[in-house]
C-alpha cells in the first residue's frame, strides 16, 4: 500500500497467493471512491508497487528472482494508465520535486541518480548530492503527509511491547507475539498485533477508546508468515485505512 499525500490517493498491490496473480488499484481518499482495481502487467507475479507520487505510480520487477536488490522499474500515469518509461537494474528510494531519487549497484558500488518522472530523463548524481536530495525528498513527503499519521512498530524482547503485551492481556485476553504497531490519535488507541492462538499466528487490528478503554473495532487482517509487516495501518485526517488478506482495503472514520 503506498499513499500519495499530496493528491490524497491510495495505490493498493492485491496478491491472490492461490493463482498467483497480482492486480493494482487506485482509491481516492477526498471522495472515498474506487478508481480502479484491475490493472495488471504481463511480468505477473513478479511485479510490485514502489510508489505513488503526483499522479504516477512506481513499479518494480526483478532482474533476478535470486536478488531482491536487482530490479527494473516504470513508471505509468494513474489518470491515463499507460507506461511512460522503464530502467533495467535501478532501486527507487524516495521521490523530490518531480523524480524519483534511486541507486543502481555495481558488484558493490552503489550508483545514485534521479529520474524524472513525467519524462523518464535520468541523470547520474555524485554520492553527496544523491544522499542530501534524498532526505531533502524524505523530508518533502514528510511535510507534505502531515495529515498522516503511522504507527511506531514495537518488537517481542523490548519494554514497549512487554507494556502493549500486558495491556492487551489484562484489557481484552489476547495474548500477544512476536510484534505490534502501536498509534495513539485523537482519543483512540489502535494497535495492530500478531497472535498465536490458532495453528498458525495471526495479524489483528485493534481500536478501542483511550478513556475508557471500551472496544470499538477487532479484526483479523491476515495470517501472518515467518516475519512481520511494517504500517500494517495508518490514519489519514480522520481516516483509519488498513488492508486484509492483502486483498481488500478498509477505511473507518475516528
Amino acid at each position: 500500500m503506498e499513499l500519495d499525500a499530496e493528491q490524497q490517493q491510495i495505490g493498493l498491490e492485491l496478491r491472490n497467493g492461490e493463482s498467483l496473480e497480482v492486480n493494482f488499484a487506485l482509491i481516492d481518499l477526498q471522495s472515498n471512491s474506487l478508481l480502479w482495481d484491475d490493472l495488471s502487467f504481463e511480468s505477473g507475479w513478479w511485479t510490485g508497487l514502489s510508489g505513488l507520487y503526483r499522479g504516477y505510480m512506481l513499479f518494480y520487477t526483478y532482474e533476478d528472482q535470486q536478488n531482491p536488490e536487482l530490479k527494473n522499474v516504470f513508471a505509468m500515469e494513474t489518470a491515463e494508465r499507460e507506461v511512460c518509461w522503464a530502467y533495467s537494474g535501478y532501486n527507487h528510494l524516495a521521490f523530490r520535486d518531480w523524480s524519483t531519487i534511486g541507486f543502481s549497484r555495481q558488484e558493490e558500488d552503489r550508483y545514485y541518480s534521479m529520474i524524472d518522472l513525467r519524462t523518464g530523463e535520468l541523470r547520474s548524481l555524485e554520492d553527496e548530492e544523491g544522499l542530501r536530495l534524498l532526505e531533502e525528498g524524505k523530508a518533502g513527503l514528510k511535510q507534505a503527509g502531515k495529515e498522516n499519521s503511522f504507527p511506531v512498530q514495537y518488537v517481542e524482547g523490548s519494554p514497549y511491547f512487554a507494556t502493549v503485551q500486558e495491556f492487551l492481556a489484562e484489557q481484552f485476553n489476547v495474548q500477544a507475539v512476536k510484534a505490534c504497531e502501536y498509534l495513539e490519535i485523537f482519543d483512540k488507541i489502535i494497535i495492530s498485533y500478531y497472535t498465536a492462538n490458532s495453528e498458525k499466528p495471526a495479524n489483528f487490528i485493534l481500536v478501542c477508546n483511550e478513556e475508557d478503554v471500551s472496544l470499538l473495532l477487532h479484526e483479523q487482517l491476515d495470517k501472518a508468515g515467518e516475519g512481520v509487516a511494517l504500517d500494517t495501518f495508518f490514519v489519514s485526517g480522520r481516516k483509519l485505512i488498513f488492508t486484509k488478506e492483502k486483498r481488500t482495503i478498509e477505511c473507518y472514520e475516528i
